[in-house]
């Protein structure tokens, strides 16, 4: 009985001590002050410890308590990361490399997934609290050093575009919500993150389109809900007309998207240009896709292969297209793993929407954020975040 009571107590402990720090451990991949030692950032410890606390757990035989259904294509595809290198020509250090990031990151989110932190609203307060001070950092630190945007110190600055979709999204929850949204959008616009923008506007057209059309018991209102569906079907359709009569080449040309326009475009002003240097790197990262569809060329081997479509080696990086980088690094085979992942997130997200409200219209955020955005570990976060907050029953 005695030794029961024990048992419960540490339980008890280790579940307040977990949910005090997840904000915390959540927060720092926004940290615009982050240090590292030797190359290992905060993140990167926390994430490892995540994954030594998850493999102390499966060996005691609790991996039930840390499983989430969303989350087993994601492992299959960190799995797939790693054998991926011996299907490709990348060195295993680098698959090695990237399979860990994953599964770090995925440890530390079920592990807070099994001490429910994503259903305490006191977490989620809390985190966007934190995000609310790190973006208040970022624009002050831009503002003294006298930037446009603020731009200029790396993860930092998704924290703008999180901090309006979670305010918006909990705004019921969060104590002053509405002042934090408006500090967070004159904070986004200020910052010039045009796809954090994009992504938040689409979130709130979701929300006022779709998700608010359905009561309680998931059934929606068919007075509302079907002519907005109407209308929605009649513009995609109209689009596809659209395109079908004047035809693709011709917005590719229009776009100065053409091969032509590639081949010939002016790589000395794309080292100054951002938008020219991002077109040149999405349309020579689709080239390398189709040249290696299936499985991709390899982790951390898409900056080595756009090397020999630029003349100056600096612009040869990754394409800012989370999607595309990842289909170039391992192909169908990956980003099909991803897809589905996400696929079966929305679906089971449809079907329960009033307890998934919240993780459905972040999911929506995620999804339009990786377009626009390269791969690292703040990204792999948000990305992995709605899977997490999402209950399947």
């Amino acid at each position: 009985m005695q030794s029961n009571l024990l048992l419960e107590s540490e339980e008890h402990y280790i579940s307040r001590l977990v949910t005090r720090v997840a904000p915390w451990c959540l927060a720092l991949f926004f940290n615009p002050y982050s240090v590292s030692i030797a190359g290992i950032k905060a993140t990167d410890v926390i994430s490892l410890v995540a994954l030594g606390l998850a493999i102390i757990a499966t060996v005691n035989g609790h991996i039930r308590t840390l499983a989430h259904g969303n989350l087993a294509l994601i492992c299959l595809f960190a799995l797939y990361v790693f054998l991926n290198a011996l299907l490709t020509t990348s060195r295993l250090s680098y698959a090695i490399v990237d399979a860990i990031q994953w599964v770090s990151i995925i440890a530390m989110l079920a592990i807070f997934h099994a001490y429910r932190c994503f259903n305490n609203t006191k977490v989620i307060q809390q985190f966007i609290y934190l995000l609310l001070l790190v973006a208040l950092m970022t624009a002050a630190w831009h503002i003294a050093h006298g930037y446009d945007g603020f731009k200029y110190l790396g993860a930092t600055k998704f924290s703008f575009g999180l901090l309006c979709t979670l305010t918006y999204i909990y705004r019921k929850e969060v104590k002053f919500a509405h002042w934090i949204l408006a500090v967070g959008c004159a904070l986004l616009i200020f910052s010039l993150e045009r796809k954090a923008m994009l992504g938040f506007l689409c979130v709130i057209a979701a929300d006022l389109l779709y998700v608010k059309q359905f009561n309680h018991n998931n059934k929606v209102s068919n007075s509302r809900f079907t002519p907005i569906l109407g209308l929605l079907i009649f513009a995609l359709c109209s689009a596809c007309m659209v395109v079908v009569y004047f035809g693709v080449d011709h917005f590719l040309y229009t776009a100065e998207f053409a091969p032509l326009d590639i081949a010939f475009a002016d790589q000395s002003s794309a080292r100054w240009v951002s938008n020219l240097h991002r077109k040149l790197l999405l349309a020579n990262g689709i080239d390398i896709f189709l040249q290696h569809p299936w499985f991709g060329v390899g982790a951390k081997m898409l900056p080595s292969y756009m090397e020999s479509y630029f003349t100056y080696s600096e612009l040869a990086i990754y394409s800012h297209n989370f999607l595309l980088d990842t289909s170039i690094e391992y192909g169908l085979v990956g980003i099909g793993l991803l897809g589905l992942a996400y696929t079966k997130f929305f679906i089971q997200s449809a079907s329960l929407i009033s307890l998934n409200r919240h993780a459905l219209l972040l999911g929506i955020y995620a999804l339009v954020m990786v377009f626009f955005v390269a791969v690292n570990t703040t990204v792999i976060l948000i990305f992995l975040l709605p899977l997490v907050m999402s209950r399947t029953h």
